[in-house]
């Protein structure tokens, strides 16, 4: 068994023991990633806020850290298309979405997960079900709840989206000079996240204290735990 796997298992025992969370496999694979536990991996991290993309685009993680955007002074087009940000939309399959009674929601068998973005879906406080392909899942930490982000695996450039999971991806470009109605669709340059607002030419990197928040204390030693296994040989 790979290092990686024995790692994951690892961490899903630790989420049972804290939390009463069970991961799937894409989940523990996700939650080391954001974590920066493995490197890079086949898993692509999406979210369900554009504002939550806007802020990735418009601040730059230089050797560990976030700070804003600085555009370049170009004097074409060209230029600016390969100086802009980008946020891409992409449209994901899901196969069903459906309220239940908590009666019938503490009856479901395993394998079907429970108030999945529940405050994205409108479910209102309701039980509810959401029953996606089987490459895409949320991922149980405190890193992507907070981003609204989740995982999708299998659809990077030299793969075969066998899940028919993605039904379309469409660039949105902005730049202040050439490119300033690029984000017109996905509600404009400006971002509110956790209630505070920023135009684009804002310092808005702040808001790394909010999304990327400290993890508990047995994360911490389940981190070091992992990283002992990983890099011994």
């Amino acid at each position: 068994m790979s290092k990686s796997r024995v790692c994951g298992n690892i961490l899903k025992q630790r989420f049972v023991e804290n939390t009463n969370k069970v991961l799937t496999d894409l989940e523990a694979v996700g939650v080391m990633q954001h974590y920066g536990l493995l490197g890079p991996t086949d898993l692509l991290d999406l979210t369900f806020k554009a504002d939550i993309a806007k802020w990735f685009a418009l601040n730059e993680r230089v050797n560990g850290s976030y700070s804003p955007k600085k555009f370049a002074l170009v004097d074409n087009e060209a230029e600016a298309y390969v100086d802009a940000c980008r946020v891409y939309t992409v449209a994901i399959r899901l196969i069903d979405h459906l309220p239940l009674e908590a009666d019938e929601a503490r009856q479901l068998t395993s394998g079907i997960r429970m108030d999945w973005w529940s405050d994205l879906v409108g479910s209102k406080g309701k039980p509810s079900v959401e029953a996606p392909p089987a490459n895409l899942a949320p991922l149980w930490s405190e890193y992507p709840k907070r981003q609204s982000g989740f995982g999708l695996r299998g659809v990077l450039e030299h793969d075969t989206d066998t899940n028919g999971s993605v039904l379309s991806i469409v660039e949105h470009v902005f730049h202040p000079t050439w490119f300033p109605d690029g984000w017109s669709d996905i509600g404009g340059p400006d971002i509110d996240i956790d209630g505070k607002q920023f135009s684009y030419y804002e310092d808005s990197s702040s808001l790394k204290e909010y999304l990327f928040p400290t993890p508990p204390h047995w994360f911490d030693r389940t981190a070091m735990e992992i990283k002992r296994l990983l890099h011994y040989e």
